[in-house]
């Protein structure tokens, strides 16, 4: 009995010590935080290169007498009206990530939240349609959140009773189908009531679903599929939210970054080996990125060192040669592809993200406690 107890206090003991480290490693964070939150300089809204570059500065060296602040880099590599891809460069992981988060999660949006169903005659339980509705985004342009004022607020901070149109705009949809052939209902029949500001977002191309719909309806989203008789009439509330809330309100498709590879070859253990060892350790390449002038291949070269896949089949094929290659990350280095629902513009999603992030770092450093 003895014995137990000993062990038991032992293992207490041992618990204590672990949530002591737990709470220790905590507090090391927080004031890594803290520091960081004193190195940040003053922002403003401006533009994407200026609002990326203050936005993402953070100390790289805390010195005794003050720190170098980084100067990260943004260089869109191409834009159009669906996705953005853009690099990413001069800052460390944490703040990709953060950025990748808030695009994913925390950028307001329109959405509808509320139906009410006048009358259904289709296929479709109201259930099912009331969820296909929430699911159709809405141009959100004038969905901002920040300090300055905004056309629209969240519906649980408006003081009106339910719902009013400073956070609210209503959709209405009145479809009955008369002719003998199947009847397309897509959201072209979705009607705002304050279409200057919420309307429905088209897409660029046709829907593979809606293969048998007007030219009309080209870009729209089909609801539902009707026959004689049949009828649909409702009513929708759209209102502002973010999609932590629910991912009806996420305005992205996709918001992913990829590190660059960084490849490195050693010339004069590449110099020692034979033509045709040469040539097999550049064919061993799925996307053949090593490339001789030659057949000697007495140089290697790369012209997409990006597309590298990092499969290290060519440092399986060279590794009875030491030190002949080395495949890494490049260091600071994030491509940024992002796609949009149709909600918002891609490069609106990325100053946006920019935007809610700075606001979330300038809450913290307001709320902090002055130094005596």
């Amino acid at each position: 009995l003895a014995l137990h107890c000993t062990r038991t206090r032992r293992c207490c003991h041992f618990k204590r010590l672990q949530e002591l480290q737990s709470w220790f490693r905590l507090l090391l964070q927080l004031l890594q935080l803290l520091q960081l939150l004193q190195h940040l300089p003053v922002l403003s809204a401006c533009s994407l290169g200026a609002l990326a570059a203050a936005l993402l500065s953070r100390p790289a060296k805390m010195a005794a007498g003050g720190g170098r602040l980084r100067t990260p880099e943004v260089e869109i590599v191409e834009l159009n009206e669906e996705s953005i891809t853009f690099i990413l460069k001069k800052t460390d992981i944490s703040m990709a990530n953060a950025l990748r988060r808030v695009m994913l999660a925390e950028i307001p949006t329109m959405a509808i939240d509320k139906v009410e169903i006048v009358s259904n005659t289709t296929v479709l339980h109201d259930d099912f349609l009331a969820h296909r509705l929430g699911l159709v985004p809405l141009k959100s342009t004038f969905a901002k959140f920040g300090n300055e004022p905004a056309p629209f607020v969240y519906n649980r901070d408006c003081g009106c009773i339910l719902q009013c149109p400073r956070c609210t705009v209503v959709f209405e949809l009145s479809v009955k189908c008369t002719s003998e052939e199947t009847m397309c209902v897509t959201t072209k029949e979705l009607k705002s009531q304050n279409a200057k500001k919420v309307t429905v977002a088209v897409g660029g191309r046709r829907d593979a679903m809606d293969v048998d719909g007007d030219e009309g309806d080209e870009g729209h989203i089909l609801l539902v599929k009707m026959r004689k008789g049949q009828e649909l009439k409702l009513r929708a509330w759209a209102q502002m939210g973010i999609a932590k809330e629910h991912a009806k309100w996420n305005p992205c498709c996709t918001a992913v970054f990829t590190y660059e590879p960084e490849v490195d070859l050693n010339a004069k253990v590449y110099s020692s080996m034979s033509a045709q060892q040469r040539k097999d350790f550049v064919e061993d390449c799925p996307r053949r990125l090593p490339k001789g002038e030659s057949f000697p291949y007495d140089t290697v070269e790369s012209d997409d060192g990006s597309a590298c896949m990092v499969c290290i089949d060519c440092l399986e094929s060279a590794k009875h040669f030491n030190h002949l290659a080395k495949v890494r990350d490049k260091p600071g280095w994030f491509k940024f592809v992002v796609e949009s629902t149709g909600a918002l513009r891609p490069e609106e999603i990325v100053e946006r993200g920019m935007n809610v992030l700075m606001k979330k770092l300038e809450d913290i450093r307001t709320n902090m406690p002055a130094e005596e």
